[in-house]
C-alpha cells in the first residue's frame, strides 16, 4: 500500500514539473509579470488576480505545484502568499521543507498569510465546551460519522481530515521563525493591514481559528 502511494506521489510530482513549465509563462504574463500574489492549495477556490496552485488542479488556470518540491518561480518573485487549510496536512518535517520553499520565492518584506484550525481551540471545543456537538450535527447526519463525545470529535478531525500536525499559534510561529520569517503576528478573520489580504478566508471563523501573517 505504501509503495502504491509513493508511486502515485511520484507521478503527481512529475506531472507538476512538466505542466507548470508549459503553462507558467502564460499565466504570469496574464497577471502582469512578477512580482505575483501566490495562492497555495487553492482546491476549487480560484482567486482572480492571484496565481492559483494546487497539487491536483480542478481548473485549467490552476498551476499544478507540489509544495514539497522547489517552486517553479524565481527567487524573490512573490509579493504576497496565502494558504488556507494547507499546512496542517504536512508532518513537521514536511512543513519545514514547504516553508523553506515558500521563503525562497518570497520578496524581502513580502507577507505570507495563513489560515487554519487552531489546536488549542479544537481541544477546548471538544473537551471543555459544546462546540463538538455542533460538529456532530454537521457531520454525523450528512456523512454518517460516529461522533458521540468530544474525544470522538477530536480524533475525527485528526484522522478523517487528513491532518498530520495541528498547530497552535506558538508552534506555527516557531516554525515560521525557524524558516526565516522575521515577524509573525496573529490576525483577525477577514482583516489585514494589507488590503489584498482582507476577506480571503473561505471557511467559517471557528474553522479558521488560527490566522496569522509572517513577513520575510
Amino acid at each position: 500500500m505504501q509503495v502504491i502511494e509513493l508511486m502515485k506521489r511520484q507521478i503527481q510530482r512529475t506531472r507538476c514539473r512538466i505542466l507548470s513549465k508549459n503553462r507558467i509563462n502564460k499565466i504570469i504574463t496574464d497577471m502582469g509579470g512578477y512580482p505575483i500574489k501566490l495562492h497555495l492549495g487553492c482546491g476549487g477556490h480560484v482567486r482572480a488576480g492571484w496565481v492559483n496552485c494546487d497539487l491536483n488542479p480542478k481548473d485549467k488556470i490552476v498551476l499544478p505545484v507540489d509544495l514539497l518540491n522547489a517552486f517553479p518561480f524565481p527567487e524573490e518573485s512573490v509579493r504576497l502568499c496565502y494558504a488556507e487549510h494547507v499546512l496542517e496536512h504536512f508532518s513537521i518535517e514536511e512543513l519545514r521543507l514547504v516553508l523553506k520553499n515558500i521563503f525562497k520565492v518570497m520578496q524581502a518584506g513580502g507577507t505570507f498569510r495563513i489560515a487554519q484550525p487552531d489546536l488549542q481551540a479544537m481541544i477546548k471545543d471538544s473537551l471543555y465546551s459544546y462546540g463538538w456537538k455542533i460538529e456532530k450535527m454537521k457531520y454525523s447526519k450528512t456523512k454518517d460519522k460516529n461522533i458521540y463525545t468530544g474525544t470522538h470529535y477530536l480524533n475525527f478531525i485528526w484522522n478523517e481530515w487528513g491532518h498530520k500536525f495541528n498547530h497552535s499559534y506558538d508552534s506555527l510561529k516557531y516554525e515560521l521563525n525557524l524558516a526565516g520569517f522575521r515577524e509573525v503576528t496573529p490576525c483577525t478573520y477577514h482583516k489585514s493591514g494589507t488590503p489584498a489580504l482582507c476577506f480571503l478566508e473561505k471557511h467559517t471563523p471557528s474553522e479558521d481559528a488560527l490566522i496569522c501573517e509572517a513577513i520575510k
